[in-house]
């Protein structure tokens, strides 16, 4: 009831009493409308248009929406892909400003236009003729990850990561200091850009994006602040996007202004994890029309909250949950030690979202027509609390996320179009909690490959048990070079002291898409360093989950090692290096990190850090040279060292995840 009545007072505030008029309107069979949109056109018709908005603009006021979720505005306006034919231009936009479209983006390599559309006229799409696919645009996750505090800070900003990896040892050796390269950074905020610069922690010319500002963050300043610090005499240039359709504009917009190295940290976890969706496609064709330019992204924060294995058929006692009898369930046990849940610790007023899918056929996105029939194969989740009550569920295409009452649920027993569904939930206990999440068998006979991904919305510490860290990177980190290079993250305090180990929660491989090949992916490329020194401006890192903000500011997550690799790449090809040449210069010479305790992480490279800590430092401009030696010491994966006591939290259940990572 109090949650109702915080509802109607914020929808109220941001409305007026007038909001209650919006028009109905009805879907067409002619254009496919994803579940969630097509959910919202049925209020539309019932009548329940604006309560589902006052729903959604609360859930996203208290950062609880997930990716799968419609995402509404002030005015009532709703954000939606629309998909035209491959074979077709991209359609006249005078259409759809007519229905009231604003903020219209398009991305040619996705045949997807992007808009935010008066939510009542979501149905009249069909009118336009041109629309073959409606659905939820694909929204980034970050790959930041929260640390409890008490770290210590060096000083200047990232003086760590700049001799860790050679970049101070590069430039006294050959005078490259980046000049003349321009790095771009993706990332969803640069907020306290200003105030870095005034601290001389940035120059006072970054490049500004006027498409995509982005939003209040600042994770992009301390993303920017790595990289001027190993490469000062680099340009930067800033974009923040929100979707996938925004960043590849930003990948177009970075390169028009100069960008020859572009670096993110984004993960869009709602797409293929058994195969390449056509955002993925769209990343690998731009960079090949694109050759020249180097991307760099974040591997990803999600080697402890992720899990993937074959589906273990048990029967079980019938049980009915919101109508559907469930006689089949997921032993992610053995057959002697039978055990039906995946357990999840989730924070202090943590959203966490998790998403699952399995291996039935993958139709690409931009392929999605109004004939496409539903995967007849379904499997649904329940997530209970330690006593067994229901705190969430997905039953076919219907997900409810408070708790599991929603109407209509076994009516529904397909995922719709994709083998793939997914739901968020919400900690308001006050107090770190674990939750048990279960896999039903619910109709045909689906593929028993299953994929299970678990994030955090604010990067806060998520855990699961079981869990599988190999093959957890996802989104466009899976694309091999030339496409992506993946940066894994290694702890920079613990490797000042000899030990070379990976981040935990760092994100996995080799990539395993058997719907697309029969061959894993090697991933990650490389690693780089986290748990480095930052400004703090613009308020990064945020405190978060009962954690309090870092004081002095830290920077941690394959989001802080990733720029630490595009800031090397900037300094080689300041020196004379071409951008084909940097790749094996990097593999070549990088110090090897492995762990031959873990099937994935013996080998050069290895899934633990692909060719192991980037380093440049006895590499002379225009000819390669051997380095120091190898930083294996420690080796594999790191629990912490120096100043990163919150990274023992692991052993304990409690380890530090993402973000998002994107």
């Amino acid at each position: 009831m109090k949650r109702l009545v915080r509802m109607t007072a914020i929808c109220a505030l941001i409305f007026g009493g007038g909001f209650c008029s919006l028009a109905r309107g009805a879907m067409s069979p002619s254009v496919h409308f994803s579940s969630p949109l097509a959910a919202v056109t049925r209020a539309t018709t019932e009548g329940r248009l604006n309560d589902v908005i006052q729903a959604a603009l609360t859930r996203q006021l208290f950062h609880e929406s997930g990716t799968f979720a419609p995402r509404f505005n002030a005015a009532g306006e709703i954000q939606v892909d629309l998909v035209y034919s491959a074979n077709n231009r991209p359609p006249n936009l005078d259409s759809l400003k007519a229905l009231g479209a604003t903020g219209l983006s398009v991305a040619p390599l996705m045949h997807t236009v992007e808009v935010w559309l008066p939510a009542a006229n979501l149905g009249r799409l069909a009118e336009l003729g041109w629309v073959q696919d409606a659905h939820v645009p694909q929204y980034a996750l970050s790959n930041y990850a929260t640390p409890p505090g008490g770290e210590t800070r060096g000083s200047p900003v990232d003086s760590a990561g700049a001799s860790l990896m050679g970049a101070s040892a590069f430039t006294a050796a050959t005078g490259a200091n980046g000049s003349g390269i321009t790095v771009g950074i993706i990332n969803a905020g640069d907020a306290g850009l200003s105030q870095s610069e005034g601290l001389g922690d940035l120059p006072p010319s970054v490049w500004q994006d006027p498409n995509y500002p982005g939003n209040s963050d600042g994770e992009g300043t301390a993303m920017m602040e790595i990289v001027h610090s190993l490469a000062p005499g680099a340009n930067l240039a800033f974009c923040g996007p929100q979707t996938t359709v925004e960043f590849l504009n930003c990948l177009t917009d970075l390169s028009q202004h100069g960008a020859q190295v572009i670096v993110d940290d984004l993960a869009f976890p709602a797409t293929a994890y058994f195969t390449e969706d056509s955002d993925v496609v769209a990343v690998q064709q731009w960079q090949a029309q694109n050759s020249s330019v180097r991307l760099v992204t974040a591997a990803g924060n999600f080697a402890q909250s992720f899990w993937s294995g074959l589906y273990t058929s048990s029967a079980i006692n019938p049980i009915t949950v919101n109508g559907v009898t469930y006689n089949q369930a997921q032993n992610f046990g053995t057959s002697t030690n039978v055990n039906f849940y995946d357990t999840i610790t989730v924070q202090v007023n943590d959203t966490i979202e998790y998403i699952l899918e399995w291996a039935d056929s993958w139709v690409p996105t931009a392929q999605i027509t109004g004939n496409t029939p539903d995967d007849p194969n379904d499997y649904d989740i329940v997530l209970y609390d330690a006593n067994g009550n229901i705190l969430a569920c997905n039953q076919g295409a219907t997900s409810d996320a408070t708790g599991c009452t929603q109407p209509g649920a076994a009516a529904s027993a397909t995922p719709g179009v994709e083998p793939a569904i997914g739901n968020t939930w919400t900690n308001t206990t006050g107090a770190v909690v674990t939750v048990n999440l279960a896999i039903f068998l619910r109709a045909g006979a689906p593929s028993n490959d299953l994929k299970l991904f678990v994030a955090s919305t604010q990067s806060c510490p998520v855990t699961l048990s079981p869990v599988t860290p190999s093959d957890s990177i996802v989104s466009h980190a899976v694309l091999p070079y030339p496409a992506e290079i993946s940066v894994g993250a290694v702890n920079a305090p613990a490797a000042l002291q000899g030990n070379y180990g990976v981040e935990l929660f760092s994100s996995e491989g080799p990539v395993s898409l058997p719907l697309l090949t029969s061959t894993p992916i090697q991933k990650p490329d490389f690693a780089g360093v986290d748990g480095v020194s930052i400004s703090g401006s613009g308020g990064f890192p945020p405190a978060a989950c009962g954690f309090p903000a870092p004081n002095p500011p830290v920077y941690y997550g394959t989001s802080a090692a990733a720029p630490h690799v595009a800031a090397l790449i900037a300094l080689l090809e300041s020196s004379g290096y071409s951008s084909s040449q940097v790749y094996g210069v990097l593999q070549q010479y990088a110090k090897p990190i492995s762990d031959p305790n873990v099937a994935n992480g013996s080998g050069d490279p290895n899934g633990l850090s692909g060719y192991g800590l980037a380093y440049i430092g006895n590499t002379p401009s225009g000819q390669p040279a051997q380095n120091s030696g190898g930083g294996s010491s420690g080796g594999g994966k790191s629990g912490g060292g120096g100043g990163l006591g919150w990274l023992s939290l692991a052993v304990l259940g409690l380890l530090a995840e993402r973000r998002s990572r994107r």
